[in-house]
C-alpha cells in the first residue's frame, strides 16, 4: 500500500485525478476495455472534476461502473450516478471523449434483487472485475456499501440490501468478493471526521471491519488523505 498525504482536498483531488488517468492509460495500452468503478460523496467529487478536464485516448476504452449506489432515481440528489454524471461524465460526453455506451449505471427503477443480478452479468461482459476502483471511507470505516457488523455473501459479486445503517436504507453494493479482486484501488480518507477511521485502518488493529479487510486484500492500493499524522 502506498500512502500519500496532502495539505488540503484540492491537492488531493488533483493528484487522485492524475493517478487514475495514468492507470487508465497504462491498462488501455494492453488493449480491450478498462473498467473504472465509481462511488459517491464529497471526498471524490473534486477528483471527478479534475479528471473531467483530461483529454486522452484511453477514455474510449473506459467503461464506468458503480461500486455502490442508493436505490433512488438517477436525478435524485442522493444518487451516486448523478454526482459522477454532473462532475465527470457529462463533460466527457460533451467533448466526445466517451459515448453513452461507456456508462453503465445500476437500474434503480426495477426489482432490486433482479437489478443486482443483471448488473453482475453486465460486468461479466467486461471481464467481471474492476480494473480501477475509486473508493472513499466513511467515518464508521465503511467503503462502498460494505458496512461494519454486516455479513456479505461469499458467492455474489453485486447485491441489493434494504437495511443500510446509513440512509437511504435501500442500496446496492459490490461485495467483498468483487472489491477484493480489484486490480488498482484508490481509497480516500478526507476530513477531520475520518481521522479515527484512518487511524484504525493504519494502526494494525485486530478488529478490522469487513471493508478494512477488503482494502488490505487489494494488492495495488493507494491511500489518499488530507489528515497529517
Amino acid at each position: 500500500m502506498t500512502i500519500r498525504t496532502f495539505p488540503n482536498i484540492s491537492r488531493l483531488s488533483r493528484y487522485g485525478a492524475r493517478l487514475i488517468a495514468s492507470r487508465l492509460e497504462e491498462f488501455a495500452g494492453y488493449g480491450g476495455p478498462v473498467v473504472l468503478a465509481l462511488v459517491g460523496g464529497r471526498s471524490v467529487s473534486g477528483i471527478y472534476t479534475a479528471l473531467s478536464g483530461r483529454d486522452m485516448p484511453a477514455w474510449k476504452q473506459t467503461h464506468f461502473f458503480w461500486a455502490d449506489e442508493r436505490r433512488v432515481a438517477p436525478d435524485d440528489p442522493l444518487s451516486n450516478y448523478r454526482l459522477a454524471y454532473e462532475t465527470l461524465l457529462y463533460p466527457l460526453l460533451e467533448r466526445g471523449q466517451i459515448s453513452a455506451e461507456n456508462i453503465h449505471p445500476v437500474d434503480t427503477s426495477t426489482d432490486p434483487t433482479d437489478a443486482a443480478w443483471r448488473y453482475t452479468l453486465e460486468l461479466k461482459a467486461f471481464g467481471g472485475r474492476f480494473d480501477i476502483a475509486l473508493l472513499s471511507a466513511g467515518e464508521d470505516n465503511h467503503v462502498a456499501g460494505i458496512f461494519p457488523d454486516r455479513s456479505y455473501p461469499e458467492d455474489s459479486s453485486f447485491i441489493a440490501f434494504n437495511d443500510s445503517p446509513k440512509p437511504p436504507s435501500e442500496r446496492f453494493t459490490a461485495t467483498p468478493l468483487l472489491l477484493s479482486g480489484t486490480r488498482c484501488g484508490i481509497i480516500v480518507f478526507s476530513g477531520a471526521g475520518k481521522r479515527p477511521a484512518l487511524d484504525h485502518f493504519l494502526n494494525g488493529a485486530t478488529d478490522k471491519s469487513p471493508a478494512e479487510k477488503v482494502l488490505e486484500s487489494i494488492g495495488d492500493l493507494t491511500l489518499l488523505t488530507d489528515q497529517r499524522g
